[in-house]
């Protein structure tokens, strides 16, 4: 399967914590304390939408 265009990222969060989002999203895909379930989720989230991580 080809991939979409956009990718996620991790980002910190201005109030703590790590978000996941995709690129030009003004809402996060997720929140999470811990850098590394972001990154993991991120992971899961970015092949479910086929999009680059």
């Amino acid at each position: 399967m080809p991939k979409k265009s956009g990718s996620h990222r991790v980002v910190h969060n201005s109030e703590g914590g790590w978000d996941v989002k995709k690129d030009g999203a003004s809402r996060s895909s997720g929140h999470f304390d811990k850098k590394q379930d972001a990154v993991d989720a991120g992971r899961k989230i970015s092949q479910n939408q086929c999009t680059e991580f």
